[in-house]
């Protein structure tokens, strides 16, 4: 997020030259803006153990189901009902099954972009089967997910 400073720096064009100005317009060097390099190695401080937070927070999580616009749940044990936590584990499951057809898909796809008229032809009902699949798969992850929010929500 950008955070304005709170005083405005005002640059006089005779003391720093018409190509140092321009540079400065550009942002052609940050650095050049850096006066106080306490501030900038508290920045550089706070920074580094933002991004050691979001390493950790990431380490943590199986998933990511948002329940709802203040909830999101990233392992099973965020669950509490029970009944929520046993749909979460086949919706992982069928989440998996997904994404592996999926992949399969893309893969028949790109096979018979390059094949003969005559394989085409016997590979096309197999594209078809697999685009069945990832369409019910698609439903019932979808039917799982609003059953699981349903039940979380009414605990």
């Amino acid at each position: 997020t950008f955070s304005p400073t709170q005083t405005r720096r005002i640059y006089n064009e005779e003391e720093l030259g018409e190509k140092n100005l321009a540079a400065f317009a550009r942002i052609a060097s940050i650095q050049d803006t850096w006066t106080d390099m306490n501030a900038v190695n508290a920045a550089q401080k706070r920074l580094a153990e933002a991004r050691q937070e979001q390493k950790n927070e990431k380490k943590n999580r199986d998933f990511t189901f948002v329940i709802n616009d203040n909830k999101t749940y990233y392992n099973l044990f965020d669950f509490k009902d029970p009944l929520a936590q046993q749909k979460a584990k086949i919706w992982l499951e069928t989440e998996k099954e997904y994404q592996a057809k999926q992949k399969e898909l893309e893969t028949l796809r790109t096979r018979y972009a390059t094949m003969t008229e005559v394989q085409r032809v016997q590979i096309a009902p197999q594209i078809r089967l697999t685009e069945t699949a990832v369409e019910r798969l698609a439903a019932d992850k979808l039917k799982l997910e609003k059953e699981i929010r349903r039940t979380e929500l009414n605990q």
